[in-house]
């Protein structure tokens, strides 16, 4: 499963290069490095994930950085149950029974829950997530829906907010588009 990736924003004024390496636990890493402009500001956005073989995310580390240097930064540890502690091991009660995240500024972070779940075509799944706004990286509790279209094809529901999307998937369940916000412009594996 070892691959780069490369999405640009729909309307070209970002940029992330993904690289996803085997890991030696049989789960997989995720390494990315953004580009976002936002309300027509640029930030430097970086995240490192550890997924277990079951795509059940395992921890997570998220580094925002302004135009003047200043950062932010939020890493958490997951037990892929459910159960999320910081890194000095306190528990985030808020963000009991969510087993995947969400990081706004990545479309990646879909492939999680759509290759964790194999959903079949019409079968539909409400999940709980982390979700990451940037770039405050204010970190809440989201509920969200995914729905199988087609073998290449998922709905995409937040639940807390009025937004729905139709993805586009590759073979692996990568997303190739996301209408309106993301467009894979590169790929390969290694």
């Amino acid at each position: 499963m070892n691959r780069d990736i490369v999405w640009a924003t729909w309307n070209g004024d970002g940029l992330e290069h993904l690289r996803l390496n085997d890991s030696i636990d049989g789960g997989f890493v995720a390494d990315s490095a953004l580009i976002a402009v936002i309300d027509d500001v640029a930030y430097r956005i970086r995240y490192r994930a550890k997924v277990d073989s079951t795509w059940r995310t395992r921890s997570i580390w998220v580094d925002v950085e302004d135009p003047d240097g200043q950062r932010r930064t939020v890493a958490l540890i997951g037990d892929g149950e459910g159960n999320w502690t910081d890194t000095a091991g306190e528990p985030r009660l808020d963000l009991k029974d969510c087993l995947d995240i969400d990081i706004q500024a990545t479309p990646f972070t879909n492939t999680l829950p759509i290759r964790r779940l194999g959903l079949a075509e019409t079968q539909v799944e409400p999940i709980s997530v982390v979700y990451f706004a940037i770039p405050s990286l204010e970190v809440t509790p989201m509920i969200q829906r995914y729905t199988g279209l087609a073998a290449d094809r998922f709905l995409y529901e937040s639940m807390t907010a009025d937004f729905v999307r139709e993805l586009d998937v590759d073979d692996d369940r990568f997303v190739k588009t996301y209408p309106d916000l993301f467009r894979r412009v590169w790929t390969t594996s290694r």
